[in-house]
């Protein structure tokens, strides 16, 4: 059995391009999830230092 070529694989499977702007999305959901994570990290240390009765 013949093995098909890699020009005639290409013309089967055309190669997909990526969207640019896909690495401001990436960007963004960096962003908002770190600011969630300090934000609740606050929160809760916050909550823990007002109301452990600390003295």
């Amino acid at each position: 059995m013949r093995r098909p070529q890699i020009n005639q694989r290409r013309k089967m499977m055309p190669d997909v391009k990526l969207n640019s702007g896909s690495d401001e999305v990436g960007m963004k959901f960096k962003i908002i999830g770190i600011s969630v994570t300090f934000g609740l990290n606050a929160i809760v240390f916050i909550w823990y230092f007002f109301f452990s009765g600390l003295t």
